[in-house]
């Protein structure tokens, strides 16, 4: 075994991944795009709340 090589990080190709996981990037990206959704729909219900009002 060569240095720094893990023997978890070794290729088996008799186990393949079944689930590919998402990169941190993509978590991220998708987080602020959620909260984008959130923000935009507690705004619009303001605006509503607000035009009810008068």
């Amino acid at each position: 075994m060569a240095k720094g090589d893990f023997p978890s990080r070794r290729r088996n190709p008799k186990l393949r991944s079944v689930v590919a996981l998402p990169r941190a990037g993509d978590v991220a990206q998708f987080t602020v795009h959620e909260i984008n959704n959130l923000l935009a729909v507690i705004g619009s219900g303001l605006r509503l709340l607000e035009s009810d009002a008068s």
